[in-house]
């Protein structure tokens, strides 16, 4: 092991390390780079995360990509974890100077890259999310059985405290269905398991640097992946439990992140998915969702479930048509 760097406090640590130029063997198992993101100023939620992460029952090799300043006291990182496992401290993203932290994902991944022995596989999960202790093995297990280059698992989320009843009547904070073998398109940028190819082919960038708030980066990245017939598959096995916090428990904040997840796809569409006829089928799909959404919010007024899932349609319709307004506002500027 390369010899660590001093924290802030003066106080070393042996298993943190800023970036090691060698690795233990993964024991024929493939080494993991698993790379915390998102933004949290919970330092408990940053330490159960990453506690999880360290504690994985998986044989290879793991290395912990955290953000500096996730925690200024480190002895929350146990001094007797086996060799196979370690910690790297990342840049934080721009905009984290707010006291949160946040990983800047793709400064880590070309760290996690330049890492010997390289490493096989980068895998996401974020701030708050706790992966049980076989989490990473379930991962490696159906990418071995598919020969995947992505796969995906599903997310299911606990409260920090009890929720209203309209949060249990839908599946707003759950990617929990069940699904099997090939997925399309990746769904989120967390519980994801990538093959380190994908991501160089990828560099410099494999996350756009936030072309709208919020959690809409791994879109275009979504579309990439697809446009260069990459295979991603669904583990359904490999679940994440998500922790939502009281900040999340809000109508307000589950439309706002729906309209820019859509304003994000009608971006990633126009650019990938260019022509006439994509165009004119998605100000359709618009319109048929502007006038579904008005519809039921005129049958779902007195049931609080449908009439949020009559707002979201509304946020995603308005997101679409916003997309297209300002494509055609930019041809009249150029003409």
């Amino acid at each position: 092991m390369s010899e660590a760097m001093q924290p802030d406090n003066d106080v070393e640590y042996s298993n943190v390390r800023r970036l090691p130029t060698t690795w233990p063997s993964s024991h024929r198992s493939p080494g993991v780079a698993v790379c915390v993101s998102g933004t949290c100023s919970d330092m408990a939620l940053a330490r159960r995360t990453a506690s999880a992460l360290i504690g994985q029952d998986y044989p290879g090799s793991v290395v912990l990509m955290i953000p500096e300043g996730t925690a200024t006291d480190r002895r929350w990182i146990r001094q007797g974890v086996e060799q196979s496992r370690g910690v790297i401290l990342c840049p934080r993203a721009d905009g984290s100077a707010d006291g949160s932290c946040e990983l800047d994902c793709n400064t880590a991944f070309a760290m996690a890259l330049e890492l010997r022995p390289s490493l096989e596989f980068v895998a996401l999960l974020k701030f708050g999310e706790v992966a049980p202790a076989q989490w990473l093995s379930v991962m490696m297990n159906a990418q071995q059985e598919f020969d995947a280059d992505l796969v995906v698992g599903p997310i299911k989320a606990i409260f920090d405290e009890a929720p209203s009843d309209w949060m249990l009547s839908g599946p707003f904070f759950d990617r929990f269905g069940i699904q099997r073998g090939p997925v399309p398109r990746i769904p989120a940028a967390d519980n994801l398991l990538i093959r380190a190819d994908v991501i160089r082919s990828c560099l410099p960038r494999v996350f756009a640097p936030r072309p709208v708030p919020d959690e809409s980066e791994w879109i275009d990245f979504a579309y990439r992946a697809e446009a260069l017939r990459f295979t991603s598959i669904w583990a359904n096995d490999a679940v994440v439990f998500d922790v939502v916090p009281k900040s999340r428990m809000t109508k307000e904040w589950i439309i706002a992140r729906e309209y820019d997840k859509a304003l994000a796809d009608a971006r990633a569409r126009s650019f990938y998915k260019t022509s006439r006829l994509a165009d004119a089928l998605r100000r359709l799909l618009a319109y048929r969702l502007l006038v579904s959404s008005l519809v039921s919010c005129g049958w779902g007024w007195f049931d609080e479930a449908r009439l949020l899932r009559a707002r979201l349609k509304l946020a995603r319709a308005r997101a679409m048509m916003a997309r297209d307004i300002s494509r055609q506002s930019r041809r009249k500027e150029a003409a």
